[in-house]
């Protein structure tokens, strides 16, 4: 093996995990792929990509046990731990006398520890470093290479066709969603270069891989049509529409619709796209109760505006958590002034997007293009769209400040000509997914406006001091300069949640606002779930379902999505608490964690992400989950096995804890010590006695 290889400065072993596993070694001048025995057995496939799954690339055993043998009792799970730990370090380093001497693979305090990527190179961290490197460059020739070395190098899914463990799923998901991206981001490069075939090559891809992906089928679409085949676009419209109604209950955007219909009419897609119409929301429609305050105080700033355009802040940020009804709210606002004669530009980001530059804006300017008062700006508007991706016209080589500069230049213009007829609000929904370019432009676009009757309108999730990004930033330079104004939207009152359950009994009622905790999705979503319950169970049956059953699809989803932005460390520590069904103090935790390092840090890691909050009871600072749900959804993702283990050590953890006031505590100790298999009367006879 050569010198650098040794010294650890190029890597000496290379683990493919997208699409079929691969394990190759260096062999002094070339790589060769391992094809021993042991390498088929699946349970150190699963173990190495456990903890591969983690960005540090380090697991506890107690996590690794769990992860690969949750029904099996501690002492045959760290059995078999130690005979797959020896079997892949022999993989590893075959050439080792004692494998327990590994540098690729170390045990250091009850921590496995795996080389970086320097010593072991991994496909999955190769292509979220292209995909990086993609984003940050500022020329479209490298942009698109590296694009397309990442897109080659996912094969597949990670870890495809294994059994992983639950917490594993988040990084497949994740990364099949940066794929996703990576077509999109080429699909977009090649359209712009009249490069149809390949592009509608990449689009057929992603589809295929996800039939209910909007974004890919309105761009297929847009293609199918560019080359002429009419029919097949109108197709592709109704194979989405009957794909989100079959799974999700929806119907497709009204962008997605207002495209089909002009196809239907015109058979065309040319430079100028008629306006669309407001968005309605997916699915069943439900009243809108509460916000009266935020939706009367909107539309007083927004008539203020429009008579005193120079003293009222241009931009509004609607913030809050997932499904507390900020694009709702924003929805009925824009129906509200269009009434009133604004013109509405309603836009939805999209985080798969987050490739592609100016996707905000992109939108923004074929919706001001249907627009009669900018007719003189036909040719402008095509050359500024087509230099952002999105037609047919000469190959994008402008430098970045240059391209900005037309960019913002033509949207000035174009909103001014607009808001000589009629008040512009702009609404960009999920505002957090925009990529950086575009939040730059947002800036100036806001700064600029200020004598124009526009208003831009973001709906985004809340804002956090522990996390500084591109949109944080922004919000709050602009709050400085008294050029944005911010309207954080808390949970709704329990009698406007009721508002929509007046049809549920009052049991189920009851049952729906202690979990829906003020988010009206969540509420809704519960409803629906009953609807579907009702048809074969009574209400003691449904009223037990919601409280021991596992969370509708939709709302699970929503769940995880804020709990896959944990640290795997923080989310180990969150599943042990999660079987406690009150607030908790520090040295619960710590007792049930059993002295854990890092404890507080983990601890304010969720604070910070809002996942847990910390309250005052007396003397005693006591933790608890921000949303009941957050901790239903990590205790139900535990096998029984790992329940009934957790409430054991709960219950002892109490004991101990509360060794001299054990009476206060002694109905919550029992009912832990009774889930967990064990007769707490027996455990006690047993403490007295020793």
């Amino acid at each position: 093996m050569d010198r650098e290889r040794l010294e650890g400065h190029t890597p000496v072993i290379r683990i493919y995990l997208l699409g079929q596993c691969r394990l190759e070694r260096w062999n002094r001048s070339e790589w060769q792929e391992v094809h021993e025995a042991a390498w088929q057995q699946r349970r150190i496939r699963t173990f190495l990509g456990c903890l591969l799954s983690v960005p540090s690339r380090m697991l506890g055993r107690e996590q690794v046990m769990e992860a690969l043998w949750p029904e099996t009792d501690l002492e045959t799970a760290a059995n078999r731990l130690n005979i797959t730990v020896h079997s892949l370090r022999q993989l590893l380093e075959p050439d080792l006398a004692r494998p327990a001497n590994s540098s690729l693979l170390r045990l250091e305090h009850d921590i496995f520890r795996f080389a970086s990527q320097q010593r072991v190179w991994l496909d999955a961290d190769h292509f979220e470093m292209l995909l990086q490197q993609a984003l940050q460059t500022q020329e479209p020739s490298e942009r698109e290479s590296l694009l397309e070395e990442a897109m080659a190098l996912y094969r597949g899914d990670f870890l495809q066709g294994e059994q992983i463990a639950s917490w594993v799923t988040v990084r497949r998901e994740t990364l099949q969603r940066k794929w996703f991206g990576v077509l999109l981001a080429l699909a977009d490069s090649y359209m712009e270069k009249e490069a149809f075939v390949q592009a509608l090559a990449l689009l057929e891809k992603l589809l295929q891989a996800y039939p209910a992906h909007e974004a890919a089928a309105c761009r297929l679409m847009r293609v199918l049509a560019l080359q002429g085949s009419r029919t097949e676009a109108l197709l592709a419209y109704r194979r989405l529409e009957a794909t989100l109604w079959k799974f999700y209950g929806a119907e497709p955007l009204p962008e997605t619709r207002a495209l089909y219909e002009q196809l239907q009419s015109s058979g065309q897609i040319g430079a100028v796209h008629p306006r669309l119409p407001l968005p309605v929301a997916r699915g069943t429609r439900c009243h809108f109760v509460g916000r009266e305050y935020e939706y009367q105080r909107i539309l007083e700033q927004a008539d203020a505006l429009q008579s005193d355009k120079e003293g009222f802040p241009h931009s509004l940020f609607l913030t809050g958590e997932p499904g507390i009804g900020k694009t709702r709210l924003a929805e009925e606002v824009s129906r509200a002034l269009s009434e009133r004669g604004w013109a509405i530009l309603w836009n939805k980001v999209y985080e798969q997007e987050q490739t592609v530059s100016y996707r905000l804006w992109i939108d923004v300017l074929r919706q001001l293009s249907g627009l009669e008062q900018v007719q003189g700006m036909e040719r402008v508007l095509r050359e500024t769209l087509s230099g952002l991706l999105l037609s047919s016209a000469p190959s994008w080589s402008a430098r970045v400040a240059r391209e900005r500069f037309s960019l913002t230049e033509t949207l000035l213009e174009c909103l001014y000509l607009a808001g000589q007829k009629a008040p512009i609000l702009l609404v960009f929904d999920d505002l957090h997914y925009a990529d950086r370019a575009s939040i730059e432009v947002f800036a100036t676009i806001v700064r600029r406006v200020w004598l124009q009757p526009v208003l831009l309108l973001g709906t985004c999730n809340p804002l956090t001091d522990g996390e500084e990004n591109g949109l944080q930033m922004l919000i709050r330079d602009l709050q400085a300069e008294q050029r944005a104004w911010h309207l954080e939207l808390k949970p709704l009152p329990s009698e406007q949640i009721g508002r929509l359950l007046r049809r549920c009994s009052p049991a189920i009622q009851r049952s729906i606002l202690e979990y829906a905790h003020g988010n009206p999705f969540f509420a809704i979503e519960f409803i629906h779930a009953i609807q579907e319950m009702e048809q074969q169970q009574g209400e003691n049956e449904i009223l037990y379902t919601l409280k021991f059953g596992s969370l509708p699809s939709t709302i699970a989803a929503a769940v995880d999505l804020r709990l896959e932005k944990l640290s795997e460390q923080c989310r180990r520590v969150l599943s042990k608490v999660a079987v406690l069904d009150h607030p908790f103090p520090f040295e619960l935790v710590a007792l049930m964690t059993q002295g854990q390092g890092g404890l507080s840090q983990m601890l304010e890691e969720a604070l910070q992400a809002g996942i847990l909050l910390v309250e005052k009871q007396g003397e005693q600072e006591l933790y608890r989950f921000a949303h009941p749900l957050f901790g239903k959804r990590l205790y139900e993702r535990l096998s029984a096995a790992r329940q009934a283990s957790l409430h054991r050590l709960a219950g002892e953890a109490l004991s101990r804890l509360y060794k001299q006031d054990e009476e206060e505590v002694w109905c919550t100790i029992s009912y832990h010590l009774l889930k967990g298999g064990q007769n707490p009367f027996t455990q006690r006879g047993k403490r007295e006695a020793s």
